[in-house]
């Protein structure tokens, strides 16, 4: 995992086998990113080999989250394995979506 800041918005890359125990750490990047004050952030899920539940999970928290503080909150469309991964939850629409902007 690794993030990139440009100003006000954030990328958090994930890559590799997003487990169960990856959890914490994924939601703590994200969590101190949109609490840091950022506009904007994105996440690439596009590099992983394995997507458990509970990181879908992180993902809709953060989401939640980031709609709180008034931050854009989006995962990049994904393809392949993360791809399949969010149709059979039925989270893709909703984490890659458009995010309605409160600004």
């Amino acid at each position: 995992m690794r993030n990139r800041a440009d100003g006000r918005s954030v990328l958090v890359v994930a890559g590799g086998r997003l487990e169960r125990l990856n959890r914490p750490q994924l939601a703590a990047a994200l969590r101190t990113a949109i609490a840091g004050g950022a506009a904007d952030v994105e996440v690439d899920i596009g590099r992983a080999t394995l997507i458990h539940p509970a990181i879908v999970r992180a993902l809709l928290d953060a989401r939640e989250l980031a709609a709180a503080h008034r931050c854009r909150f989006r995962v990049r469309d994904p393809t392949g394995l993360p791809a399949r991964v969010l149709e059979l939850t039925g989270t893709r629409a909703t984490l890659c979506g458009r995010t309605t902007s409160h600004r």
